[in-house]
């Protein structure tokens, strides 16, 4: 009984961030910055008065943390922008404010200014300015605010805010400013027709009486090793059971090479792969692997599988160091069966 003709017929299976100032604001922000050195020029020139020797000195009743934060906030006050060298705040200068976002966090950051208030020499734990940002209400200036950044009003956020008594001058308030809805058109994507290839391999299985050539899937994902109840029921095959599921030892061969032997022990079961591929596609698609031995030489046909061979013989039957991948084509991997072909097809 030897049908090797034949394959067992019985089984079916970005925006920009820039905050841009009109021409008309950059003018009064250098005039500004002329009066600010004018001013600065005056008060090194007006004479001290002096102090008498025997005058009493208060006695100070802050403490030395605070003394340096004042002085640091003197310093500032006379330092020039580390940024346009200009004598004004951080907070007035141009360049500043027409930076992006991520770079005037980057020279805050690495510049030493306080993110809080953007004075230099001390940072946003130690600050003594109680405000927050004007946006999203969190502990930063609000020139640091990100777009990106959602505002949070919860209750929690809240009772915070007034635990730090942190108040903001409704004189100063600055509005979110509010994107006007744009309708925003998705392109379609190209749909094509997509034939999935799953790797096949014929292989003869041996029997008492003689031999069949039959189509077997190869499923590392199976669980188990299965073989259709049809076929081995025609067979009359001897079958055990075990907790109720039936299993039954078979040995398998390649079509090729009848040296490569397989032994296994598969599940006696209704397969419900369907058929592999779902639909045939043209066999011109097998010219890309002329000369390769390979396991299934109709992979290409829609067809039912009479065996899964799964993970427990997938590591026996499969080398990996043998591939081939092509751009456009499905993959060719090499088995103990010879070469077996998946991967998506375009026909």
């Amino acid at each position: 009984m030897d049908s090797s003709s034949d394959i067992f017929p019985f089984v079916t299976m970005p925006e920009n961030e820039e905050e841009m100032m009109s021409d008309g604001e950059v003018a009064k922000e250098i005039l500004l910055s002329k009066i600010d050195e004018a001013v600065a020029s005056s008060d090194k020139a007006a004479p001290v008065p002096p102090v008498a020797e025997d005058a009493a000195l208060p006695r100070s009743t802050t403490s030395s943390a605070q003394r340096k934060i004042v002085s640091a906030s003197t310093t500032q006050q006379r330092s020039p922008c580390r940024l346009c060298s200009l004598p004004h705040q951080l907070y007035q200068c141009v360049r500043f404010k027409r930076m992006q976002h991520h770079k005037r966090l980057r020279f805050v950051i690495s510049n030493g200014y306080c993110r809080n208030c953007l004075k230099p020499n001390h940072n946003s734990s130690a600050c003594p300015v109680d405000q927050l940002c004007h946006i999203c209400r969190e502990p930063h200036h609000s020139l640091l605010h990100s777009r990106t950044r959602v505002p949070n009003n919860s209750a929690s956020r809240r009772q915070r805010a007034g635990s730090n008594n942190r108040s903001i001058p409704s004189s100063t308030a600055v509005r979110p400013v509010v994107e006007p809805n744009v309708t925003r058109t998705i392109p379609p994507l190209p749909i094509s027709r997509v034939v999935t290839l799953a790797p096949t391999a014929v292989v003869r299985l041996c029997f008492k009486n003689g031999s069949m050539h039959v189509r077997a899937l190869i499923d590392p994902c199976a669980g188990v090793s299965r073989i259709c109840e049809t076929l081995v029921s025609h067979l009359k095959w001897p079958v055990s059971s075990v907790d109720g599921a039936r299993y039954c030892d078979i040995m398998i061969t390649s079509c090729h090479d009848p040296t490569q032997r397989q032994y296994l022990t598969a599940q006696v079961a209704r397969l419900s792969y369907g058929r592999t591929p779902a639909l045939s596609i043209p066999p011109s698609i097998g010219d890309s692997f002329i000369g390769l031995q390979l396991a299934d030489p109709e992979f290409f046909k829609s067809r039912a599988v009479a065996m899964v061979l799964g993970p427990e013989i997938y590591s026996k039957i499969i080398i990996p160091s043998r591939v081939m991948a092509q751009p456009g084509l499905p993959t060719a991997q090499y088995t103990s069966f010879g070469w077996v072909i998946s991967g998506a097809v375009h026909p």
